[in-house]
């Protein structure tokens, strides 16, 4: 029996601290950077997280042995997307003000590779109550590590904690630690720190961000905010319902949004996994950037009508997360059918994140914000094209950054991950120029 509560405990713990998901699995970094930004978005993001992840192992464990296996993994989306549906509805109801805070975030977890990747290395393969203590401990150290980086980001950003001012930082904080810029900096310093741990532990440094130590690898079947600037403000304001007029400059506000200002990746933080996981070559970059824009377009032909002629009004549009999902899975399967059947060496050069562009959280982030920023149709297309051609034009750019930071000599600590985080961070601060050249382009 004490062997037994041993073995357990050894189950929370190693979620906890020594596989914990951020800072040593470099799992969840989309909402790990986009929500610690302050702290009460940290926590109720790694609350939310966390409460999804004990739900979804108990429920996936309770059905391992009724669930085909052929078919697992759209029933995982299906079981995770309903759990977080019900956590949106609960926070909307009681904690309006955090439900507004997290924004598209909270949908997102749906995509989160966290609870992705318990369901299938852990979940399906245990029983309940270790399926259940294996989620809590995930949850809490995902939890731990947003506080601990939106402690650092708030506090020496804000000069405030949970919002509330500490005196002596009011007239010595640096802004951008708690924009985008400053979300790449801290996590490549944190991981830097950890790796310097690990390494006088005598551990193992992770040497780069790769799918094949990542546990949702599995998911593919494979065996191996920032503040809106007033260019986008305009843009999202001619989208307003009501007496909205759709003019060419309109769709071209909306579009250069999509590229240059409201960068998915650089200043939104969607889409990290693959921005960082296939941005160390060229054409392995271009192509992502085509298949990810690709199935945004079709994922938004599909997404608006069945949001306006079906979901709304039937009034279940608690039920658009799973919807989305499913319809954006059944896309990329048909994409990554067509490219091995027509191009079969960009299908091997993407490997394993082809078939994860499931879980990219860009391709539903924006099928999602579309609704909520009440763009029509038209517009819907013109916000997914700038949003796929921003994805595009990141990984190409980031392509090349990172062909020269490999070749440069760097710390050991900074090896790998954190340099290219640091880096990122360089790349996303640049791009805080453009909304004075566009805004000046189009007067």
């Amino acid at each position: 029996m004490n062997k037994l509560k041993n073995s357990r405990f050894m189950i929370f713990l190693r979620g906890l601290i020594m596989e914990n998901p951020v800072l040593v699995l470099v799992l969840g970094t989309c909402p790990t950077l986009a929500q610690t930004g302050s702290v009460i978005s940290a926590v109720g993001m790694g609350l939310a997280a966390t409460a999804v992840l004990v739900c979804s192992n108990a429920a996936i464990s309770a059905l391992r042995k009724v669930i085909p296996d052929t078919v697992r993994i759209p029933c995982y989306i299906v079981i995770i997307a309903g759990f977080v549906s019900v956590v949106q509805m609960l926070l909307h109801a009681f904690l309006p003000d955090l439900y507004d805070m997290m924004g598209v975030y909270l949908a997102l977890i749906v995509v989160n590779c966290i609870i992705l990747g318990r369901a299938e290395m852990f979940a399906r393969k245990n029983p309940v109550l270790d399926s259940m203590l294996d989620g809590l401990g995930m949850g809490l150290g995902f939890l731990l590590a947003l506080f601990a980086m939106a402690t650092v980001r708030e506090v020496f950003g804000n000069g405030t904690f949970a919002g509330i001012a500490i005196p002596f930082l009011k007239d010595y904080h640096i802004p951008i630690l708690t924009q985008a810029p400053g979300g790449f900096l801290v996590f490549g310093l944190l991981i830097a720190l950890m790796n310097k741990l690990r390494e006088k532990q005598g551990g193992v440094m992770k040497k780069d961000f790769s799918c094949e130590s990542c546990p949702s690898a599995a998911l593919c079947g494979k065996t191996s905010c920032s503040e809106v600037t007033e260019i986008a403000e305009e843009a999202g304001e001619s989208a307003e319902k009501g007496g909205r007029t759709m003019t060419f400059k309109s769709l071209i506000l909306i579009l250069m949004s999509g590229v240059l200002i409201n960068n998915y990746v650089l200043q939104k933080f969607l889409g990290i996994c693959p921005f960082l996981g296939v941005s160390k070559k060229f054409d392995q970059a271009s192509g992502m950037g085509i298949a990810v824009t690709f199935v945004m377009l079709c994922a938004t032909a599909v997404t608006y009508p069945l949001q306006t002629f079906v979901l709304a009004p039937l009034k279940v549009e608690y039920l658009q997360t799973i919807v989305f999902i499913l319809v954006i899975a059944a896309l990329v399967q048909f994409v990554e059918l067509v490219l091995k059947k027509f191009i079969p060496a960009l299908h091997k050069s993407l490997g394993v994140y082809l078939p994860l562009i499931t879980t990219n959280c860009a391709v539903l982030g924006v099928a999602i914000n579309n609704v909520t920023d009440g763009y029509n149709f038209v517009e819907s297309m013109f916000s997914s094209l700038g949003v796929g051609l921003g994805f595009l034009f990141a990984m190409v750019l980031f392509a090349g950054v990172r062909s020269r930071i490999e070749n440069c000599p760097s710390p050991k600590p900074f090896r790998g991950l954190p340099v290219t985080l640091i880096a990122a961070a360089i790349v996303s601060l640049a791009f805080y120029g453009f909304s004075g050249i566009v805004e000046t382009i189009l007067k």
